[in-house]
């Protein structure tokens, strides 16, 4: 806002950031803030945040691989003109201001992106700092003695030096300076419907929608005055494939990332004509047993019927399960017991145990003492569940709990077969307990409890 410049003496600036200061409470609550934020709240359009800082969390081959992805998405976002914005010096990478001075960048600072070009074997962004000032000054630079009659004229060099504060530079660099790109994904064309929710584990929300005619849909879940890291909690939307028989969730078609942040989205997705639940959670509202309001929003090609309604917590105890069926990998370390596990794009750990055998219990003891900055769902980072024959249970979840500060997750597993109902010697303090810690609270039964597998 405050580079918005409203032409013939507009007012609608000075409108528009009156109006984020009536909503947020005060004008010092608009301080600092993402591209992704101002995209959203002046275009309306769904935001994707794209993540740059892949060598934080990856091995090298997967972080090159992720980098090459990351360069289509942006290719595509351009092609697609759509508006796109970053982000330097303020994720989670130690900064040094004067290595970036050095280079002619400024740290924690915005900057749009104007232009995303292959250029033969090269890679370049067009960059803009909205100050003015402050402008690249490594390769491809305005300064770079690598410039040529060919390349000035192939990439506008005379305009980009008479635009204030814009320059060129290679991808492999921006990725090291920069942490994330926001894209706006302004489909034209495209409808939207709003729903403002309000999310708890007690009477849970649900999007009923039935698809009439082919259509790509996607779905973005907001949470309401979360401006700053101290506001935001773990957000998550899962979309599935309404089950006939019973009209709870089925098969899960699209979610997005589970992340701390004040929106998440999934991807733009093709959906055939039918009926499917769009399910929203927040485990740290789980943990802490309060409500979230929250805006889902659904943008589509075409016009989708939609019915807001609250369900129990069974609702979304399946959604999970049927996620977990979807993207975990079922490893074996007893004959006919699986263990299910999701931990990418989740922003902490999820773990389920089937047990097929059809005489034997399985016991379980999760210690997961190691991780630090999560919460549990079962209010304890040590666990022990004794699983009945031919019965699955959410053994538990972890969530990023601090989001200004980075998270580990490790857990060490210990299982065994048994004809006792009980965890006997495998119990933490209990002898004769089948869990622990207890399940109290009614949420945490229903997203905790053992349920048949074939019910």
């Amino acid at each position: 806002m405050l580079f918005a410049v409203g032409r013939n003496n507009q007012l609608w600036p000075s409108l528009l950031e009156k109006a984020l200061a009536k909503i947020y409470g005060n004008y010092a609550a608009l301080k600092a803030g993402r591209a992704q934020e101002g995209l959203a709240t002046l275009t309306g359009a769904p935001c994707e945040h794209i993540d740059l800082e892949v060598d934080m969390t990856m091995s090298p081959n997967e972080a090159k691989q992720t980098l090459e992805m990351i360069w289509a998405r942006l290719l595509s976002a351009k092609d697609a003109n759509f508006l796109m914005g970053c982000s330097c010096g303020a994720g989670r990478r130690i900064v040094k201001d004067e290595e970036h001075s050095r280079v002619g960048l400024m740290t924690r600072h915005a900057y749009s992106i104007l232009d995303v070009r292959q250029y033969g074997p090269h890679r370049l962004l067009r960059v803009r700092n909205p100050w003015g000032v402050g402008i690249w000054k490594g390769e491809w630079s305005l300064g770079w003695p690598g410039w040529d009659a060919a390349n000035k004229l192939d990439l506008n060099y005379e305009q980009t030096r008479r635009d204030t504060g814009t320059f060129w530079m290679p991808f492999e660099r921006f990725v090291q300076y920069f942490d994330s790109v926001e894209v706006a994904h302004l489909n034209v064309g495209w409808t939207a419907q709003r729903f403002p929710i309000e999310l708890n584990w007690e009477q849970c929300p649900i999007l009923r929608i039935t698809v009439i005619e082919p259509s790509e849909i996607c779905f973005t879940l907001f949470q309401r005055n979360a401006r700053t890291a101290l506001d935001q909690v773990d957000i998550l939307v899962l979309v599935h494939r309404e089950d006939q028989s019973n009209h709870h969730p089925g098969e899960l078609i699209v979610r997005s990332n589970r992340r701390c942040l004040p929106s998440v989205r999934t991807d733009d997705k093709f959906f055939e004509p039918g009926k499917y639940i769009v399910c929203c959670l927040s485990m740290t509202h789980f943990v802490e047993g309060r409500t979230l309001p929250a805006t889902l929003v659904m943008h589509s090609a075409r016009y989708v019927e939609a019915k807001f309604e609250t369900v129990a917590p069974e609702i979304q105890r399946q959604s999970l399960v049927q996620m977990a069926l979807a993207e975990g990998t079922p490893l074996e370390y007893l004959s006919n017991v699986r263990l299910y596990q999701i931990s990418n794009n989740f922003s902490g750990l999820l773990l389920m145990i089937d047990n097929l055998q059809e005489s034997y219990c399985v016991q379980v003891k999760a210690d997961c003492s190691s991780s630090q900055n999560v919460l549990s769902s079962r209010g304890d980072l040590n666990v022990a569940d004794c699983i009945p024959p031919l019965h699955r249970q959410i053994l538990l979840i972890l969530t990023h709990c601090e989001p200004s500060q980075s998270f580990i997750v490790q857990h060490q597993l210990n299982q065994r077969l048994t004809k006792h109902a009980k965890l006997g010697d495998f119990a933490l303090k209990a002898f004769d307990a089948q869990n622990e810690p207890p399940f109290i609270r009614p949420s945490t039964i229903a997203l905790h409890e053992c349920k048949p597998l074939y019910l």
